[in-house]
């Protein structure tokens, strides 16, 4: 097994690890999302910015983590087969709870 910055060759196949905002516009065979969970660290972020970013950032978009939400959305879609989500037994993340309302 062999490390790079971003990549990892195991086995003859080569995984590519990147954050969600830096994999749009891209695809993979399989696409694997971790960190799904209900936490300050998870997914969608819940850290508090200072008031100051969030005015900047400011969007009128009404849906809770807008952005974020755009992104899962981006970073599921992008596989060319299959997406895995690594989700928690307790605690999953909010944008989980929405994708098992909608498909049930």
């Amino acid at each position: 097994m062999s490390f790079d910055k971003n990549n990892i060759i195991y086995q003859n196949h080569q995984i590519r690890y990147l954050t969600v905002h830096s994999s749009k516009g891209l695809e993979a065979d399989v696409t694997i999302l971790i960190n799904i969970t209900n936490s300050p660290t998870g997914f969608p972020s819940q850290i508090k910015e200072s008031k100051l970013l969030n005015h900047l950032n400011s969007s009128k978009d009404n849906y809770l983590y807008a952005e974020e939400r755009r992104l899962f959305y981006v970073a599921l879609t992008r596989t060319k087969n299959e997406a895995y989500l690594m989700i928690p037994l307790f605690h999953p993340s909010i944008f989980v709870k929405e994708l098992k309302k909608i498909t049930h």
